[in-house]
């Protein structure tokens, strides 16, 4: 996923690099995020409540995800490949 901008909020490095690791598609387990990022389960934990509460991100079951709209916005920026 990619950094959202436009809303004039920088994220906090920790929240940035566990945003960064949410796959586009589908849901990931605290464990991958936090080897993603790299950050320990506790600040994972922070970044991911922040990123909650920030409305990107959600708990899915035993996962987390990106919210639909940043989902439909990664799937709109991310274009077809280069020939």
């Amino acid at each position: 996923a990619q950094r959202p901008n436009g809303d004039g909020r920088e994220l906090p490095p920790v929240a940035a690099a566990v945003f960064e690791a949410m796959p586009s598609r589908g849901r990931a387990p605290l464990g991958a995020l936090c080897s993603r990022a790299p950050a320990s389960p506790r600040e994972c934990l922070a970044a991911l409540g922040l990123l909650v509460s920030r409305g990107l991100v959600e708990q899915d079951g035993s996962g987390w995800r990106l919210v639909e709209a940043v989902r439909k916005a990664a799937r709109a920026t991310s274009g077809p490949p280069a020939p």
